[in-house]
């Protein structure tokens, strides 16, 4: 075969090239071959596919298996003694990364193919959520308490006590209302009193005049020769003669001294004597008007500022009486009552036995402690008489002053006139002073107005002092305990733990302050009721509260240790000398961890001081509550009597009490409720009674961090981890990376997954 060139060649290549596509042999073979290719494609697509999502269930498995392991290192002192978790010293990293290699690791088997093919890339952790961070510590509490079945306490708690919810609200709003009382009835006395001695002072100042004036003025004043002046009534009945002697002296000429023999002229020696009487009365005259003069310039311009000051005590007295009449308008109005009849109302059976007995006769009875209207006019009208009998006499004293100092003028004056104006002046002095002055009948009525009243005053206040003798016993004690030395070192470490975990949480430290102990038998009665108050208040919370509190509260009371209240009375014994140091062990922080939770005081004695104070009062308001339905205490009638005899009864009986808890190991709730509560279940009531707040929390991690030498600051329960793993794609990876398949990345022939795994305790 020949071929041709040129145009003629090219022309015939293009005519020929359109019949090879025409041609119909092989076509069925190469479609076949595209449908096997995309089958194949496809299928191998898949199996990467399903090795991807193998590769990423398997990664995430074994990332939480890895965490796991990690968190398995925890911190065996914290879970051992307080059910706590928290990672240990171990490196995490190594732990995490190791667990991981090792489960990836690929052991040759035979005949078996590496479907995956894994490796490890990469990893690391994080630890975060210290310990010491109040909201995760509080976590762990509730997973540690939980199954421990907590609720049952509180419970029991409100059981014990509602029985004698509504008695004890009666008491303490009685005790209260008294205290209050108490206070403002000896206050009004006080003024009462400055009222009456600013009187009697008054009166007091012109006891002299009458003696001076001479006269009472029932009686004229008769004439009298010269003789001896002692007061103006002598004046006044010897002033005539005086004025005739005087004008004799003065008209005639003295006689002779000798008569014509030589001897004393009788005369002269009459004109001598004459004139010695003359001279004794103006001096006589003169000594009494001096007298007067000063009595006058003393004891006036004070009167008037006396009597002033004595009506603004008894305006101060009239006012506190009605503040006593508000008080006891306020009976039934406390707002600390919701608390107990929150106890009352609740559905959970009380015990049985509950105290009884009926305050209301005591609120009857104080009903008649303000004074009435009556009594407050008549003082007032008493005052005024003072005053406008003093203005009477004032007035007649100084006109007679007036006229005795003109008396022995060169004009003289009328006998008749100095004589009416010393009866008047007598008779307004005599009748002042025979009102008011010392012993006046005026000043009487009233000291006996006074009796009247406080009648029981002698029997109240001897009461008083034998209840604020029994309260310096306990005082001494708590005296003692607080001052009690040793282990500071101890307490200053613990404190400086509380600190760092207060900052760590950006909280506030509560400063904390001993509870200033009354000497004061009625306020400590109060204030005892106070607290009863607010453990009442506590109950009612805990039938509303969340389960946290709760749950945190047995923790505290369950996980750490308590002061040994049988050993107290070796730290204090009556009638011994009080020696701390010899028993500063006692009070270790080891001894006392639950007591510093609850109260919080950095120094070796005052948790221990604080819990026995606090023992005390609950126990002195459930004595003072009985006392005050004793019947043979109620006899009394007076309700200030009442309230004195029934605290010296309470703190009495809790003296006896708390020697009891420490001989016995218990006390009985009260003389009804035979229910027995040892030192620790007292703790356990004053958690619930005192409110929960993040210091208690700091207090808490403090000590075991003390106890422990494991700062939860530092060691952390929550993990986060992350790693790479890949491995190698086996089909078209350039078709899986250009198609996206999986969650991972792909990069050439390796695919890659990034995973992470949380995990806390």
């Amino acid at each position: 075969m020949r071929f041709r060139t040129g145009k003629y060649c090219r022309k015939t290549l293009f005519i020929l090239k359109p019949h090879l596509w025409k041609k119909e042999h092989g076509s069925i073979t190469i479609f076949l071959s595209l449908i096997l290719a995309v089958t194949l494609a496809f299928v191998a697509i898949f199996i990467d596919y399903s090795r991807m999502s193998a590769l990423k269930a398997k990664s995430e498995r074994l990332l939480h298996a890895a965490t796991r392991s990690v968190l398995s290192a925890y911190v065996p002192e914290l879970q051992r003694s307080y059910g706590l978790f928290a990672y240990g010293d171990s490196d995490p990293s190594l732990i995490f990364s190791g667990v991981l290699e090792r489960s990836l690791a690929y052991k040759a088997r035979e005949e078996v193919l590496p479907i995956l093919d894994a490796k490890l890339l990469s990893s690391s952790v994080e630890l975060s959520r210290e310990l010491g961070n109040y909201e995760i510590f509080k976590n762990q509490i509730n997973e540690e308490m939980k199954y421990k079945a907590p609720v049952n306490f509180a419970i029991e708690v409100v059981g014990r006590f509602k029985p004698m919810s509504q008695t004890m609200k009666e008491a303490s709003g009685t005790v209260e209302i008294l205290e209050k009382l108490q206070k403002l009835y000896d206050k009004r006395e006080a003024e009462l009193d400055s009222m009456l001695k600013l009187q009697k002072e008054a009166g007091k100042r012109t006891d002299g005049l009458t003696e001076q004036i001479g006269t009472n003025g029932a009686n004229d004043i008769a004439d009298a020769s010269l003789g001896g002046v002692s007061s103006a009534a002598d004046m006044a009945a010897q002033y005539n003669d005086y004025q005739t002697q005087k004008q004799k002296v003065s008209s005639e000429s003295a006689p002779p001294e000798k008569d014509g023999k030589g001897e004393p002229d009788p005369g002269f020696l009459e004109w001598l004597q004459l004139l010695a009487r003359i001279s004794a009365y103006e001096s006589g005259s003169a000594h009494v008007t001096g007298r007067m003069q000063r009595t006058v310039t003393s004891a006036f311009p004070p009167h008037e500022q006396d009597l002033k000051q004595a009506r603004e005590h008894l305006l101060k007295a009239q006012a506190i009486n009605t503040e006593m009449e508000a008080v006891i308008a306020s009976i039934g109005t406390r707002g600390a009552d919701g608390s107990y009849d929150t106890v009352t109302r609740s559905d959970i059976p009380g015990a049985e036995g509950g105290p009884t007995g009926d305050m209301a006769s005591i609120r009857e009875k104080m009903k008649e402690l303000p004074l009435q209207p009556d009594f407050f006019s008549g003082m007032e009208q008493r005052i005024v008489g003072q005053e406008q009998g003093f203005t009477a006499m004032q007035s007649d004293v100084n006109t007679l002053q007036q006229t005795l100092g003109r008396a022995f003028g060169d004009a003289g004056m009328n006998g008749y006139t100095l004589k009416r104006m010393v009866v008047s002046a007598g008779r307004t002095a005599s009748d002042y002073n025979s009102r008011y002055g010392s012993g006046g009948s005026v000043i009487r009525e009233t000291e006996e107005e006074f009796k009247k009243h406080r009648a029981d005053d002698e029997l109240r206040k001897q009461e008083e002092q034998k209840a604020n003798n029994k309260l310096k016993e306990v005082g001494e004690i708590l005296k003692f305990l607080s001052e009690t030395k040793g282990h500071h070192e101890d307490f200053r470490e613990l404190e400086k733990y509380y600190a760092e975990n207060v900052s760590l949480n950006k909280g506030i430290s509560a400063a904390n302050e001993a509870a200033k102990w009354e000497e004061d038998a009625a306020a400590a009665g109060k204030e005892a009721m106070e607290d009863m108050d607010g453990f009442f208040g506590g109950i009612a919370g805990v039938l509303d509260a969340s389960g946290d509190r709760l749950l945190q509260n047995e923790y505290a009371s369950d996980h750490f240790s308590n002061f040994n209240y049988a050993k107290i009375q070796e730290l204090a014994k009556p009638g011994t000398p009080l020696d701390g140091s010899a028993t500063a062990d006692l009070v270790s922080v080891e001894n006392q961890e639950l007591e510093y939770i609850l109260y919080g005081f950095g120094n070796p004695g005052g948790n221990i001081a604080a819990a026995y104070g606090e023992i005390f009062a609950m126990r002195m308001s459930i004595r003072t509550m009985e006392a005050l339905t004793d019947p043979a205490i109620l006899a009394f009638g007076n309700p200030l009597v009442i309230f004195a005899k029934a605290l010296v009864q309470g703190i009495t009986q809790a003296i006896l009490d708390m020697t009891m808890l420490a001989q016995q190991g218990y006390v009985e709730l009260s003389k009804t409720l035979k229910i027995k509560l040892t030192y620790k279940d007292h703790l356990r009531l004053f958690l619930f009674a005192h409110p929960g707040n993040d210091n208690r929390l700091s207090r808490m991690l403090a000590v075991i961090r003390f106890d422990t030498g494991v700062n939860p600051d530092d060691h952390y329960t929550y993990l986060s981890g992350d790693a790479a793993i890949s491995m190698p794609v086996w089909f078209l990876p350039g078709v899986m990376e250009t198609l996206g398949v999986g969650e991972g990345t792909a990069s050439g022939s390796e695919y890659t997954i990034d995973l992470q795994a949380d995990y806390s305790y």
